[in-house]
């Protein structure tokens, strides 16, 4: 998908980020020369720094896209700050992910189902409200719980209406 988003953006206007280098790499190899010098993305394994130079730049947007499934239940709160971070008072996140009610549910070795609610607070002890912007249920046998999947939207607390 960045390649994409790299190809319609402007000349450094696209941020990349990940907990590897190594798949940063690999995503450096699929832009390939000529992209990677007409549009200068920028590419960053995820840090405080890195977090901080990116919020820097006061991004309109930012997408999370099956990232969510792969943090772990411990680091989710990390995981939130650093979106709430990059996103500011004005930009927001659109994150796709799965998730259940009331618990959170590891669905193989480094996939988890979290708990909608803690997500949602998690948002809102930083600053923002979460909004569901799409969701279907999952046919996930064995869990005992209701499990779902979609996209979420962050933004601030009054940085997007209500319904938009």
């Amino acid at each position: 998908m960045g390649v994409h988003a790299i190809d319609y953006l402007g000349a450094g206007l696209y941020w990349g980020m990940d907990v590897s280098g190594v798949l940063l790499k690999q995503g450096r190899a699929l832009i390939g020369d000529k992209l990677w010098e007409e549009k200068r993305p920028h590419l960053r394994v995820i840090s405080a720094e890195s977090v901080a130079e990116v919020a820097a730049v006061k991004p309109a947007m930012l997408l999370s896209i099956k990232v969510l499934i792969h943090v772990h239940p411990e680091e989710l709160p990390e995981y939130v700050q650093n979106i709430m971070t990059i996103i500011g008072a004005s930009g927001r996140a659109i994150v796709t992910g799965k998730w259940s009610d009331g618990i959170s549910l590891q669905t193989g070795t480094l996939s988890w189902l979290h708990d909608l609610s803690r997500v949602e607070a998690l948002v809102r002890m930083n600053g923002g409200r979460m909004d569901i912007l799409k969701e279907r249920a999952l046919l996930k046998e064995g869990l005992g719980h209701t499990a779902r999947s979609g996209a979420l939207r962050f933004a601030r607390v009054g940085s997007v209406p209500s319904g938009a």
